[in-house]
Formats: structure tokens, sequence, C-alpha cells
């Protein structure tokens, strides 16, 4: 019983659903559920069809108006037959023209009316009325074709894209033409731009230069924009790039102002992973021993958050290769960057190129879906550079001499391994144990690159023990000591005469006497054996 009871009660429910479906459907049918106006479209028009084309019915239509700014309201009416229909085409137009003045540029202003039957007024349809100002000029052109803009272009100065297709922080070189063809000066044209989405949202705008544009004449004009406004309402899709030019014709009747305008799409791409740098600076020629700073804004462009990002710079000819940690980067949102480094002062004065590359948390450079890497060059030009000063002493060969209390002649070779003539002074040392002094040659000698000469050190040696004797060669340029080579002699002191050479200048005195007592020695020797005999 109480299964039947539920069944009954669901079966009431549907039937009870189905006739109030059938009973609020609508007896007819419209072609058209919205209907919009532009300045180039001043009439639209729909078509009433009833469901039962055997029957005839009367239509009523709501009143139809849109408000536009500061209060300004736009009426419609309609033309065509509304009373004893199966079929017919109604059309709607404003009452009076519409002032597209009264409405923004790129905004859709919306309102509705109904459709309905005269005899059941809940029998009704709803058509969505637009009004949308498409024209970018605020005034009318009273020229015509005479004064009009052409050979807009655009030319990508940025790293990624393409002429017509833009990524966020693009800059992008604007050029176009205002011809005036007219039997009139238009003075001070006033150019105007603007970006806007698919869907009519403003992304950027901007003004620039007035020109003068003579009867039948015209003026190139060009500018550079940068798409870093907005960021958080870049979308990957197509946009529309408006200019236009406002200026004062000097007609017969006075000056009027007139304008002229034109569009071109472009498409705006914006990736989930990818993230760039932006205003990289840095400066372009430095010196020897100073400082090189480069910074710049680390910006991820794509649409989702990116971690552990970091940029690697390097140059092998400098010995750069350092990561500069930046961390996790928001959508649309930048991490400064910043790298620091000292110009060796012996490098070659030439321009390097300074790599730096973007890579993810996986270790990989970023890169677009067009393969186009993240990677940078910065070229830097280093002057002010002072040559490599080197040069090497070797030798060391005894040219005579070796007995300890002699002269003792080395000669040492120095040859020059820079790349520039140089004036190098030799200086021996460490040699005050075995020798009282020393004299060159030359002590300031001039060798070209790659090129040897030899000097001559003449030591006065010291009556000192037969054996090994070190010296040094301090090698110098610039004032500054660029090789030290230490050196090693031999001296013999085995000659009987060459204990005299202790007693200093006077030794030949002391040789004389010790003759004499020699010769005395012998007299008495020979004096006694005489006697004896």
């Amino acid at each position: 019983m109480k299964n039947k009871t539920q069944a009954l009660f669901a079966g009431s429910v549907l039937a009870l659903v189905f006739l109030l479906t059938f009973a609020s459907a609508a007896s007819f049918s419209v072609s058209q559920t919205s209907i919009s106006f532009t300045p180039s479209v001043t009439a639209q028009a729909f078509t009433i069809t009833l469901n039962n084309q055997s029957e005839t019915k009367n239509f009523t239509l709501s009143p139809m108006a849109i408000t536009g700014e500061n209060g300004y309201v736009a009426v419609f009416s309609h033309s065509g037959s509304l009373e004893n229909i199966s079929t017919s085409t109604i059309t709607i137009t404003p009452t009076a023209a519409i002032d597209y003045t009264k409405f923004s540029f790129g905004k859709t202003y919306t309102s509705t009316f109904l459709v309905s039957n005269a005899q059941n007024v809940s029998d009704n349809q709803t058509i969505s009325l637009k009004v949308d100002n498409t024209q970018f000029c605020s005034y009318g052109n009273t020229l015509g074709s005479n004064f009009q803009i052409s050979d807009l272009s655009f030319n990508n100065e940025g790293k990624f894209g393409d002429d017509d297709v833009w990524y966020p922080l693009t800059e992008v070189k604007v050029e176009l033409t205002v011809e005036n063809n007219a039997d009139y000066d238009v003075q001070d044209a006033e150019i105007r731009w603007a970006l806007y989405s698919n869907t009519g949202k403003l992304i950027m705008d901007g003004k620039e230069s007035k020109v003068d544009v003579d009867s039948d004449d015209e003026q190139t004009v060009s500018f550079t924009i940068k798409l870093d406004e907005n960021l958080d309402d870049l979308n990957d899709g197509t946009y529309t790039f408006y200019v236009k030019a406002t200026g004062k014709a000097d007609l017969d009747t006075g000056s009027e102002t007139v304008c002229t305008e034109d569009s071109d799409s472009v498409e705006v791409v914006v990736e989930n992973d990818f993230v760039i740098l932006d205003n990289l600076e840095y400066q372009n020629d430095t010196s020897c021993g100073s400082d090189l700073q480069i910074t710049a804004d680390a910006f991820n462009i794509g649409s989702d958050k990116q971690t552990d990002v970091y940029v690697r710079v390097h140059n092998s000819e400098l010995g750069i290769n350092q990561n500069v940690q930046l961390g996790d980067i928001k959508s649309m949102d930048s991490e400064l960057f910043s790298f620091l480094y000292t110009i060796p002062s012996n490098i070659t004065a030439k321009t390097y190129a300074i790599q730096l590359d973007v890579y993810d948390d996986g270790d990989d450079i970023y890169k677009n879906n067009d393969d186009e890497e993240a990677t940078y060059v910065v070229p830097v030009s280093v002057s002010g550079c002072a040559p490599s000063i080197t040069g090497i002493v070797s030798g060391g060969d005894v040219q005579s001499g070796g007995n300890a209390g002699k002269d003792l002649v080395v000669k040492v070779s120095v040859t020059n391994t820079g790349k520039a003539l140089t004036t190098y002074t030799v200086n021996p040392t460490s040699y005050s144990d075995w020798a009282s002094s020393v004299t060159l040659d030359q002590s300031t000698i001039v060798v070209s690159p790659g090129q040897s000469k030899d000097i001559l050190l003449t030591f006065k040696t010291k009556t000192v023990e037969t054996g090994e004797y070190n010296f040094n060669v301090e090698l110098a340029a610039s004032g500054k000591t660029i090789a030290t080579q230490p050196f090693q002699v031999s001296l013999d002191n085995s000659s009987w005469f060459g204990d005299f050479n202790g007693f200093g200048d006077n030794w030949y005195l002391w040789v004389i006497g010790a003759l004499n007592v020699i010769l005395v020695l012998i007299i008495i020797i020979v004096a006694v054996r005489v006697a004896r005999r």
C-alpha cells in the first residue's frame, strides 16, 4: 500500500512539472536574442514566428533604451507589424542619431526589452539590446578619405615573439602615415593609441607628439610602446591596436576638428612557465681593475608561479661561472637580479661577451613554445688595461774564476715572456756570505717580446772554504719585482797561497816576511852543520 502511494505521488509530481513546462513555453520564437548597434550599424531586425502557423496573434514591445555616460539615453523605436501576425519582421532603429561620444570606446552598454503576446504577457521572449562604440575617434571627419591613416605597421624589438605576436613586456615600434589629400591643411594632429582585448577591455593607451599635415602632404609617425601595463589582465588571444589622428582642419568656413583612425589585430601570448630578464642594465664600457655591475628584473611572464629560479652568469675568458639564486616568483611579478664582478687588471683590452641564462627548478633554461630561450648576452668593452709584464731569468753559467778570493764572472739571461717591449732591472742578492760585492756590465736592459739578453755578473769573492754557494737574481719592471731566480756556484780554496788571501791587500808583505823567516832558518841550519864538521 505504501509503495502504491509513493508511486502515485511521484506520478502526480511529474505530471505537474510537465503541465508547468508546457504552460511556460512561449508560443512563438524570435530569430535573434541579441542585437547590437555601432557607429556603422544604424538598424537591426528580428523575426517573430508563431509556433502554430495556422494561428495569428497580436504582440507588444516593451520600451527600448540604453543609458550611456553622464545620463545620456539612447531611445529606440520599431517598424513592422505586430498585430494579427503569424510571422513578422521587426526593425529596430534609434529615434535620433546616437551620440557615440556619450559611450566610452571599447565598452559595451546593454539593456533588454520584451516581445510579448498581447493576450498573455507571460508568453514572452527577452531580447538583449547593446550599444558598442567601436569608433576610436571622438570627432567626425568631414574630409572623408582625403584625411586618413595608412601603412600601420609593427616592429617587434623584443627578444620573443614576432611583429604581430607579443609577449608581456615586449617592446614594439609602431609606425604609421598620416595622409592629407584634401585642399585644406590639418594643424596639430594629435596621435593617440590604445590596445584592447577581444572582450573590449582597455589594456593600455597613450598619446604622442602632434604633427602638422599640409594639403597634399603626409607625415610619417613612429613611436615605441611596451606591453607592461595591466599584466594581470592579459590572456592568450587576439587584441586590437587602435590609433587615431585628431587635428584642426582649416576649412573655408573656419577651423573644424577632424579625426581619422585605423586599427590592426595582434596576438598576445601568455605561457604557463616563462621567466625572462627585463630592464637589463650594465656598463657597456669599463676598465681593468674596476667593478662591473649587472642588474635586471627577473620577470615571471607566465601564468603559473615559479619556484627556485636562478640565473647563471658565465664567461670562460674572464673566469666567471656563478649561479645567482632568486627563489620563488609569482605570476606577472619579478625579483631583482644583481651581479657584481671586479675586472682583472691583467687581461687583454677587448669586448667580452658575458652570458646570462635563466633556469627553472629543474635546472633547465626557460624557453617558450617556439623554443626561444631566456638567454642574454651582455657585451662589455674593457679598456685601460696595462699589458701583462712577465719575464724569466736563466743561465748562471760561470764565465771565468772559481777560486776563492778571486773574481768570479757569471752570465745570466733575461727573457721577455710578455707581449710588450719591456724595460727590466736586474739586481743580484743574497751573496754576502761568500762575496764582498758584485758589478754588472748592465743593470737595466730593454727586451722585445720573445727575445733574451745576457748580463755578466762579476763577484768579488771572499776567501772561503771550498764548496757550493748560493745567490739570487731579482728581475723588476715598472717598479715591481716580477721574478726571483736562485743560482749556485762552486768556489775552490785548495791553493797554498790561498791562505794569504785572508790578509787583504798587504798579503804580499806577509809572503816576503815568510820567505825571510824561511831563509834565516836555512842559514841557521847550514851554519850548524858547518860547525859540526
